[in-house]
């Protein structure tokens, strides 16, 4: 049976304010508005920052600095929106490796082909 969030959150955060930033992370780690909206192919969206992005992402970072300056909304296609999540808290969170550790390696191998595909190096390690 697998864990659900709040067994996760519970074995590897200690306190509650953790888990509310990992779960909001560009709302909650950087406060103020987003000036980019990322659409998922579930219709999903999530709210971030260019700035941010482009620090850790190559892929974002020339997106942004062309054709894709003055959007508002980037469409991400073929991720599932949990692969996305864990990019996205992995952009705006400090790097634990504890959480990766108990994710199935199916998952992984979708967080490793994101992360080549958005070069962000310090996810791919």
């Amino acid at each position: 049976m697998a864990a659900t969030d709040d067994q996760i959150f519970r074995k590897h955060c200690r306190n509650s304010n953790t888990k509310a930033m990992m779960l909001n992370a560009p709302s909650q780690i950087h406060p103020g508005p987003s000036d980019i909206t990322l659409r998922l192919d579930n219709g999903e969206v999530i709210h971030a920052h260019k700035r941010i992005l482009s620090q850790q992402s190559l892929v974002f970072k020339a997106a942004f600095l062309s054709g894709f300056a003055d959007v508002a909304e980037y469409g991400i296609e073929d991720h599932e929106p949990e692969t996305m999540h864990t990019m996205i808290k992995h952009i705006y969170s400090p790097h634990n490796d504890a959480e990766f550790q108990a994710k199935p390696s199916q998952e992984l191998l979708k967080i490793y082909l994101i992360a080549d595909e958005y070069q962000i190096i310090s996810l791919k390690c």
